[in-house]
């Protein structure tokens, strides 16, 4: 079941960038140095960091998540004992569905409800919402109990639809890495150089 209210996606508090660590610094779930180590590791191993912090034994990827849902003040759901209305599934299409690993829960007063692991990913309301033509309310929960329910409902066409919409984003948009600090205060200094040199013309 649901407990707590689903956090909507509007308002300025929940469009302030935030980032998994503080938060599970601020919690108290995870030392400066388990972070620091919980970071490389994940650079490291490519995975998400609730599933390196899980194996690393820091913390299990359920505690992650809850800490994460009470510093949004948003409530935590397990799937496997959340009853999903499969009206509200068929509100956003599979492809979606498997591109933002959300899945829609219910629809509650005109709104549909969806479950995400990754809540931070401010992206995701507006494609939920034009998607689905609806106000859209989330939840959070674990990301290997949203495969479960997504792989149980789109069985093996679920593959396709991963690689599908793995593939959505454009090129363009792929975020660059940040240059070493290094370079860019390099950059800084000659573009220093050169505002002081024109301004001497």
């Amino acid at each position: 079941s649901l407990h707590g209210s689903p956090l909507r996606c509007t308002g300025p508090r929940y469009a302030a960038h935030m980032a998994l660590g503080p938060i599970l610094l601020s919690q108290g779930l995870l030392s400066d140095d388990q972070l620091e180590q919980a970071l490389r590791e994940q650079a490291r191993a490519g995975e998400r960091l609730e599933q390196t912090i899980a194996r690393l034994g820091f913390a299990s990827s359920e505690q992650v998540m809850r800490a994460l849902a009470d510093e949004l003040a948003m409530p935590f759901v397990r799937l496997d004992e959340t009853e999903i209305d499969e009206e509200a599934v068929r509100a956003v299409p599979p492809r979606l569905v498997f591109k933002l690993r959300a899945i829609p829960v219910r629809i509650e007063n005109g709104r549909l409800v969806v479950a995400t692991s990754d809540p931070l990913r401010l992206d995701a309301f507006d494609q939920l919402r034009m998607a689905s033509g609806m106000p859209v309310d989330l939840v959070v929960a674990e990301d290997d109990d949203i495969g479960i329910q997504i792989k149980n409902r789109f069985g093996l066409a679920g593959d396709v639809l991963e690689a599908l919409g793995a593939g959505d984003a454009p090129a363009a948009e792929a975020v660059k890495p940040a240059p070493p600090i290094d370079a860019a205060l390099q950059r800084a200094f000659h573009l220093h150089r050169s505002l002081r040199a024109l301004r001497r013309l």
